[in-house]
């Protein structure tokens, strides 16, 4: 064994993820990194828990093609609709869908045909999610 690594216990571990503190495996060793002051279109994947939970339930291409909205500065919020937009991404699709705020436990309604058929947080909805934490964390570290 390393004696550089140190192997967490369950305690630890539980204790860190507790605390907010992400916690990335490289392989080896552990490492455990601090939150940033800064969240930007890059970062915040590692630092929202429903990006997370999304990957680790295979829902994969909703949470990749979420941060591509992102990264392509697809969302913009209109005051008039009092609602987010979310255009297309070029070359993908031509529609732009619309994110409603909602008092459910999603907390946003898209009226694209994968969340009105189930009911489940899409692409769109976690694009504004992922925008809003970014505005939100950048707000409160300033």
């Amino acid at each position: 064994m390393e004696a550089n690594r140190k192997d967490l216990t369950a305690e630890e571990i539980a204790a860190l993820r507790s605390s907010k503190v992400a916690i990335e495996k490289k392989a080896k060793p552990w490492v455990v990194k601090e939150p940033p002051k800064e969240l930007n279109e890059d970062n915040v994947i590692y630092w929202s828990t429903t990006y997370q939970k999304l990957m680790g339930l295979g829902d994969r291409p909703i949470a990749t093609k979420a941060h591509r909205f992102l990264k392509e500065k697809c969302v913009k919020y209109n005051p008039d609709k009092k609602a987010f937009e979310v255009k297309p991404i070029k070359g993908y699709n031509k529609t732009t869908y619309t994110v409603k705020p909602t008092n459910d436990e999603i907390g946003f309604k898209c009226n694209c045909q994968y969340h009105t058929k189930t009911k489940k947080v899409c692409s769109h909805i976690l694009a504004v999610r992922l925008s809003l934490k970014i505005k939100n964390w950048n707000k409160k570290n300033e």
